[in-house]
């Protein structure tokens, strides 16, 4: 694949660039969330207190609005390379692969966007009601039964797919 074009590759700039803000959020914001909870369960630390609680869940509804933003202007990006690059899914396998991955995945991510919305809203509207926010954050991580790890798995897939490009011809 060559890309002689600049806005293509001022394109392409802009989708990595938002692409290692949303799977780079995403990483931040599971390792904040998970240390609220003791090890393989979705109860609460028990040393924790209700300020740090409610700080921690402010710092995830931050993040939380900067992955919904670099995934809304990631997948914008995606569908313009596509038309603008106008690659061959025949000869290039791997570009394939990485758009299917997406696009399997994209209900999930709306899905997951719906509840993710819910709780910024949540925590940045007054009055704050922490067992509520506890409540969507386990919510969200207990969502669709695994299938956002198997999600986030995929994307470092394509990540290797991009890097190496297997099936191109």
């Amino acid at each position: 694949m060559k890309i002689d074009d600049y806005i293509t590759k001022f394109i392409l700039f802009g989708l990595i660039i938002s692409g290692f803000f949303w799977l780079g959020g995403s990483i931040y914001r599971g390792i904040i969330a998970y240390r609220l909870f003791e090890p393989f369960s979705l109860i609460v630390r028990p040393e924790l207190t209700y300020e740090s609680i409610a700080q921690t869940l402010l710092i995830i509804g931050g993040v939380t609005i900067y992955i919904l933003a670099s995934y809304v202007i990631f997948v914008i990006l995606y569908i313009v390379f596509i038309f603008k690059s106008k690659i061959n899914f025949k000869k290039n396998g791997w570009f394939f692969m990485c758009t299917a991955i997406f696009g399997i995945f994209l209900p999930v991510e709306i899905f997951l966007m719906n509840l993710d919305l819910h709780f910024v809203f949540l925590v940045y509207t007054p009055p704050f009601d922490l067992n509520q926010g506890m409540s969507l954050l386990i919510q969200r991580i207990g969502a669709l039964s695994g299938l956002p790890a198997i999600a986030l798995f995929s994307y470092f897939t394509t990540i290797w797919l991009s890097i190496f490009q297997p099936l191109k011809k």
